[in-house]
């Protein structure tokens, strides 16, 4: 039995009562979503993103990428240490939890609050439900735009489409994109975020299942660099959306998919129509699938093709890991605010469907 001393017995009640603490705030902040939405993410978020923009946009790497790894490597050679005994464990542990109360501030005032504000659909003044002729209806329009879209870029509709942008050059397509439709809506969607970058970890991130992540200590949009190219632009939007304050995996998506399909640019456009079809005829599947099949079957061939490109891109890279990471993520959401964790498909169909989209 390890010796814990008076000292280390002290900072460890402390750790514990901090983190009581703040876990009892968050608790109680969350049912203030309108003082969130005002004070913090109108009013303090943009002050800090602006802050971390200007030192992170400077650095050409990933610092936040930097960070994971240094954090990650010592913390292995603080167990190997422990286990070592050069390290008592109760030093470890009471330490160990200042460290988790510090981490656990940062990540909630740099950029957590987020999960707690306004919902999208009422920030954007629409419902959060639908009928089944509803979804029927924007699904039929979303595959007559992706079909639509796909033959003006491509002739023969057994082709692919591939996105022909340099990174550099689809950030300022994605950027511009996002101009566009600031001037169509309210939300604050700060078009000009500098520091989307390619991650360092990317091949990690392929064996754990993730297209991207934004570093909340750095607020840097971190994207999978080897992503198939036709994946990368309602990537970039849904990262530089979590850059905007929209924390919820659901909204960022539904964001993402938006400035695509409202960009000017073509090939943003079939990224972004194509995207939300997919999202809306999975969910069609489970309400009618006999009318799922029929516009499935309406889809043209180059279309699905960019669909099974981006399947075997994570069927070739999947091992165990992919759900440990799965697990681990779906807990992250549930804790933040997502009580479906991964399976967000509803709020995502609900903000497309009842979006209006004429053109």
């Amino acid at each position: 039995m390890p010796h814990i001393s008076e000292k280390n017995t002290k900072t460890f009640l402390i750790g514990g009562i901090l983190v009581l603490l703040q876990f009892s705030a968050i608790q109680i902040i969350k049912f203030y979503p309108h003082w969130i939405e005002s004070i913090y993410s109108r009013g303090i978020y943009p002050i800090i993103k602006y802050i971390l923009d200007f030192i992170c946009s400077a650095i050409p790497f990933s610092i936040g990428d930097i960070l994971y790894i240094i954090i990650a490597v010592f913390f292995i050679y603080i167990l190997n240490s422990v286990f070592k005994k050069k390290i008592n464990l109760g030093t470890f542990l009471s330490k160990g939890l200042i460290y988790a109360n510090i981490i656990y501030f940062l990540f909630h005032f740099n950029w957590g609050l987020n999960y707690y504000r306004i919902p999208l659909n009422e920030n954007l003044q629409i419902d959060n439900a639908y009928t089944t002729d509803k979804l029927i209806e924007k699904t039929n329009f979303l595959l007559n735009k992706t079909n639509l879209i796909h033959q003006r870029l491509q002739e023969n509709d057994s082709l692919k489409i591939k996105i022909p942008y340099s990174q550099e050059v689809l950030q300022q397509h994605i950027d511009s994109a996002y101009t566009h439709l600031q001037q169509k809506i309210t939300l604050p969607l700060y078009p000009k975020n500098n520091n989307a970058k390619s991650s360092i970890i990317s091949t990690g991130l392929n064996y754990m299942g993730f297209g991207g992540y934004l570093n909340p200590f750095t607020l840097e949009a971190q994207v999978n660099k080897h992503l198939p190219a036709y994946k990368m632009p309602v990537t970039f939007a849904h990262e530089k959306a979590h850059q905007s304050g929209f924390s919820k995996e659901n909204e960022a998506n539904f964001i993402g998919a938006l400035v695509c399909m409202e960009s000017t640019d073509p090939y943003l456009q079939y990224a972004g129509y194509s995207f939300a079809l997919r999202y809306c005829l999975n969910d069609l599947y489970t309400q009618n699938e006999a009318k799922a099949s029929w516009l499935h079957k309406q889809i043209r061939p180059g279309v699905l093709k960019n669909y099974k490109e981006v399947s075997d891109f994570w069927e070739n890279h999947e091992t165990p890991l992919n759900y440990i990471m799965e697990i681990i993520y779906d807990n992250f959401l549930k804790v933040n605010n997502q009580e479906s964790g991964i399976e967000t498909y509803n709020y995502v169909v609900a903000l497309l469907v009842n979006y209006p989209q004429n053109s």
